[in-house]
């Protein structure tokens, strides 16, 4: 449901205040993290309203980060990434009233690609934000994404051989897109993706 209200926001360009994204699949993490940023940002003044972290972090850099009022622009954005902070910090921080203070003007994205559903950051977020849980596709979804994607190359390829490409592939979409690439680099002038390009490349 998440995932859909996500698309829904980027569709209609409503951007949230507060995002975590979570779990396995680190290509649709970054899928859509670039999107909302592209969205959120401009390339002449990210620099001044873009703030990463990652790794090891206080609470109190992230909070003057988000402090910091947008310069030239309507957004800023914040990026904690795999932080030891929802580890450390957790029992201490009332994150309900952290969450509750974000000003109008920031984008504060969280990811962990391993979040425990019990501690109060989870449900904090959940009462204030949005939380995208990137899981492992399944082979249906995964056949369609790789005749999207494929479709970008301007290549074309059968459901049935997408879906056996599938099947032989690990279900690690950025592993996959790469295999793809090395697939539509193989095929050269041709439109169509055939069982032979896939048993030789794959």
């Amino acid at each position: 449901m998440s995932m859909e209200e996500l698309k829904k926001q980027l569709k209609e360009k409503k951007i949230g205040s507060l995002y975590l994204f979570t779990g396995p699949e680190k290509f649709l993490t970054r899928y859509y993290v670039n999107q909302m940023l592209e969205m959120l940002l401009d390339e002449n003044t990210k620099t001044f309203n873009y703030t990463e972290f990652s790794g090891k972090v206080s609470l109190q850099a992230v909070s003057d980060a988000i402090s910091i009022y947008p310069a030239f622009a309507r957004r800023r954005v914040v990026v904690v990434r795999e932080s030891t902070l929802l580890k450390q910090g957790a029992k201490e921080t009332d994150w309900n009233v952290f969450f509750k203070s974000l000003p109008d003007y920031l984008c504060l994205i969280f990811i962990q690609e391993e979040v425990d559903k019990r501690v109060s950051f989870y449900k904090a977020v959940r009462n204030h934000g949005l939380i995208i849980e990137c899981d492992r596709q399944d082979e249906s979804a995964l056949t369609k994404w790789v005749i999207n994607r494929l479709s970008r190359y301007r290549k074309q390829i059968d459901e049935k051989d997408a879906a056996y490409l599938v099947a032989l592939l690990e279900p690690d979409m950025t592993f996959m897109d790469l295999e793809l690439e090395k697939l539509a680099r193989y095929a050269g002038n041709s439109a169509h993706i055939t069982r032979n390009m896939i048993d030789t490349v794959a």
